[in-house]
């Protein structure tokens, strides 16, 4: 391709030349349609023969090429040829510097910016156990409050270990606020709930219940209390209004206490309740794991939502397989 443009050049720019000597009236037209040919042509060429570095910005580098070549016939193209020659071969002088300073970073400071900056969980996580300033994991923290709870809570945890103490009480403060947030939730249904016992109240207080195990923000039997509380509540619920979701959420909570017969049925029950047998397959494939009936899990994986390679199947696989250790 280049080397027709170069071709299309050298024969329309001749030609031009020769209209030119001609002497005619008309040899003014027949010169610039043939010499705005042979420019567009060279322009071209010349654009794609360029070194990168020469082509940027685009439109600056197309627009010189082409106005040298207009206004200088034959001189402004040989004379560009030979500058680009030079240029390209021209043996540059080596530079001894090794490293350049980086622009100093800032970490997100607003909720919108945490999720499109460079600071991902991972990110944050470097910053808490090796950035060695410490206003630099100060704002780490501060930055984990953008983050959702689940991903937020073990960060803060990390940071609770810090040795700086305006690092750990930040980071303790933020902990304390979710506690502090899902027991005034709770208080505030329960005092609803002696007003009037509904479905949805009791739905409510279970999920806050859950949300305390989903979090992570209790360890050992207080973990256990709430996930009976959860169950208690979930019952009622089902019992007032049993609709598939109610039973779908009472079986998560009989699997996290371990009570696998129990949360079959609760499944058993949210499918004849309306619920699609395939969203709750995932969790039929977690009881047979745990019962050790793998040879139930890939055909329970390739019916749920998605298929086995779907985004919440790889969750809990991840988890069946940190178990099973």
């Amino acid at each position: 391709m280049t080397i027709l443009l170069i071709l299309i050049t050298l024969i329309t720019e001749t030609l031009s030349i020769y209209g030119q000597a001609t002497g005619l009236w008309t040899s003014w037209v027949w010169f610039w349609l043939f010499h705005g040919v042979a420019a567009a042509a060279y322009t071209l060429a010349c654009f794609r023969l360029l070194p990168e570095e020469y082509k940027q910005p685009t439109l600056q580098s197309v627009l010189f090429i082409s106005v040298i070549s207009l206004a200088m016939p034959v001189a402004g193209m040989i004379g560009l040829t030979m500058l680009y020659v030079v240029l390209a071969n021209w043996p540059r002088k080596p530079t001894n510097i090794l490293w350049r300073r980086a622009d100093h970073i800032e970490l997100p400071s607003e909720a919108q910016t945490i999720t499109t900056s460079m600071f991902g969980v991972a990110g944050l996580k470097d910053i808490l156990l090796y950035h060695p300033d410490p206003e630099r994991r100060l704002a780490a923290v501060k930055a984990c409050r953008y983050i959702p709870n689940r991903e937020a809570l073990p960060l803060f945890r990390l940071a609770v270990t810090d040795k700086e103490d305006d690092i750990r009480l930040l980071a303790f403060s933020f902990i304390d606020r979710m506690e502090n947030t899902l027991t005034k939730k709770i208080n505030t249904l329960k005092v609803k709930l002696e007003k009037s016992e509904t479905a949805s109240t009791l739905v409510q207080l279970g999920e806050l219940y859950w949300e305390f195990y989903y979090l992570g923000l209790s360890d050992g039997a207080i973990t256990r209390n709430y996930l009976e509380s959860a169950h208690i509540y979930f019952d009622k619920a089902a019992a007032l209004d049993p609709r598939g979701q109610i039973y779908i959420k009472l079986g998560r909570v009989h699997l996290a206490l371990g009570n696998l017969d129990e949360a079959e049925m609760c499944f058993e029950n949210a499918i004849a309740a309306g619920s699609d047998r395939d969203s709750i397959a995932l969790y039929r494939a977690e009881i047979a794991f745990k019962r050790r009936e793998y040879g139930k899990i890939d055909d329970l994986l390739c019916k749920c939502s998605g298929g086995p390679d779907g985004e919440h199947s790889e969750e809990l696989q991840e988890y069946w397989c940190v178990s099973a250790k």
